[in-house]
């Protein structure tokens, strides 16, 4: 009798607990294991704890610190945009190398990198092999939940607002295995990164978007609310030197959905996350080897600057520069060319920054930060120097406009 008793008490104390979730929007199942699956609707983490966490990690015990995952976008040897000889899934990798070695100028940070140029993360590697079967039943049973919880109608989604281009199954299933993994080995945020394309783009010809966008999970994701606001800090971030992708879809610059593996599709990933798409390959800041690598690099020090002021918004540590590519010291006369020139980048960015770049009633759609001295960099530097009373160099940048300009971003 006893044992019939406790076995009915603890059945009863199931029972009001899923009961007492579904009344607070909190839907949740059993997974086989007998524990509880991902729950929908209750955050796994809050941003108070990101930023408790990020507060108290000291130098001297390594596993106070703030985890971050960083994968480059694509397989180490295949996958991704091309435009020309450009091939996305390298300029990924070299982004978040770049981010990776900002990031860990701050003790507090820990970064761990999904691939590198010759392959995946050992660590990743050896768990897609080992934890093959494990990770493809784990994804159809959340797949499965979500599904019929949407059948049910005690899950709701909005109607799909882009459409991704589809990815093979092995593909996909180790984007799952990295969800999986990430939620069994204590990370606190991923970022995805890539560089954008659509595919009814003609092959060898530049397309019509262009722009950033930051991916976050729906709403009814439990990793979703963290995940936003570290994109909207980027989100800030990101308005001086990038403009915000002109696709329809994407003109908010933070896009939730649904549909992404990487951002927790089928709610499969406890760790906040997100996917930021950098532009669009064809755009010209991401043809010439020498400019592309510096845009890199300026890209993931305005990630690294949005990821510390959402950490620590107030901190007194904080970087104190703007940019990355300044200070700058310009040696040589410049004007309208057809070659992308660094000091050409260095130029359009103090301009921007300046106040002057670009130049009234012109967009960053309309005059990219690409390194390119055309229209738009002519007029800026005109406006430079009625603005500092600088004569007989107008649109050029010559001797005395160079004085000026070593004078403000040189130092």
């Amino acid at each position: 009798m006893k044992s019939y008793l406790q076995s009915f008490a603890a059945v009863a104390v199931i029972a009001v607990s899923l009961y007492a979730l579904s009344q607070e929007g909190r839907i949740s199942e059993w997974a086989e294991t007998g524990n509880m699956a991902a729950t929908f609707g209750a955050d796994t983490v809050r941003t108070k704890d990101l930023k408790e966490k990020y507060a108290e990690a000291t130098t001297t015990i390594p596993q106070s610190r703030v985890r971050i995952f960083l994968m480059p976008g694509h397989e180490p040897d295949y996958g991704g945009a091309e435009y020309g000889s450009v091939k996305e899934r390298d300029l990924n990798l070299a982004l978040a190398s770049y981010l990776r070695g900002f990031l860990e100028d701050d003790p507090r940070f820990e970064v761990v990198l999904g691939r590198g140029k010759d392959g995946w993360n050992p660590e990743l590697a050896e768990y897609f092999v080992a934890k093959r079967e494990e990770i493809q039943a784990w994804r159809n049973e959340q797949a499965s939940m979500t599904e019929r919880l949407v059948e049910e109608g005690e899950l709701s989604f909005p109607k799909a607002g882009v459409s991704h281009q589809t990815v093979a199954s092995d593909v996909a299933l180790r984007l799952y295995g990295i969800n999986k993994w990430l939620g069994e080995s204590d990370f606190d945020f991923a970022i995805h990164i890539h560089i954008n394309d659509y595919g009814s783009r003609k092959r060898n010809r530049p397309g019509e978007l262009s722009g950033y966008a930051i991916y976050v999970p729906a709403r009814q994701y439990s990793n979703s609310s963290a995940s936003r606001y570290v994109a909207q800090a980027l989100k800030d971030r990101f308005g001086e030197l990038l403009s915000v992708s002109n696709a329809p879809r994407e003109k908010e610059g933070i896009v939730e959905d649904r549909e992404l593996v990487a951002v927790g599709r089928y709610n499969t990933a406890e760790v906040p996350s997100m996917l930021v798409e950098y532009g669009y390959i064809y755009e010209p800041q991401f043809q010439d080897p020498a400019v592309r690598d510096a845009v890199l690099r300026e890209y993931a020090y305005q990630t690294y600057l949005g990821l510390k002021a959402f950490f620590s918004p107030d901190a007194e540590d904080n970087p104190r520069r703007e940019v990355a590519i300044l200070p700058y010291e310009w040696k040589k006369d410049l004007a309208s060319a057809q070659t992308y020139r660094v000091d050409v980048l260095a130029l359009q960015i103090a301009l921007a920054w300046n106040g002057v770049y670009p130049p009234e009633g012109k967009t960053l759609y309309d005059c990219p930060i690409s390194g390119l001295f055309g229209a738009c960099t002519r007029s800026s530097v005109a406006l430079f120097q009625k603005k500092y009373s600088i004569e007989g160099e107008t649109g050029r940048v010559g001797e005395r406009t160079r004085q000026v300009l070593n004078a403000l971003f040189a130092e």
